[in-house]
């Protein structure tokens, strides 16, 4: 299981890329708290995702 924290920082810098892909292509009424949001739902269905992910795989006996 020493895959967890590498993973971890990948869904997070994944996470973060996609956030920032969400700031540059927005609507110029979409900035503030509501963008900031949706940055924040990204990164963090990346990082459940990749550690929902890891369990799986352990579960299945992969890792």
């Amino acid at each position: 299981m020493f895959l967890i924290p590498e993973l971890i920082v990948l869904a997070t810098r994944i996470g973060l890329l996609a956030g920032l892909g969400l700031l540059q292509n927005s609507k110029p009424e979409e900035k503030g708290l509501r963008l900031f949001a949706r940055c924040l739902i990204v990164i963090g269905l990346g990082v459940v995702g990749t550690i929902g992910l890891v369990y799986l795989c352990s579960a299945l006996g992969l890792v």
